[in-house]
């Protein structure tokens, strides 16, 4: 999971759901101020694939 901060995290959303295997989840907030968590990315394995993968490998590229 990478969290998404601020409006820099709320321009790299559509970014995000272009990508296969990852999933955006977004709070609803009406405003995305500098420092305030606005949504985070989720990054779907197969069944079993995280044991196979360090944590960076599993997070590369979010």
């Amino acid at each position: 999971m990478k969290n998404l901060v601020g409006p820099e995290g709320l321009a790299r959303w559509p970014d995000f759901l272009a990508r296969p295997g990852v999933a955006v989840h977004l709070y609803g907030k009406t405003e995305a101020r500098p420092g305030r968590k606005i949504g985070h990315v989720t990054r779907l394995l197969p069944l079993g694939g995280l044991a196979s993968l360090r944590e960076s490998e599993a997070l590369s590229g979010l």
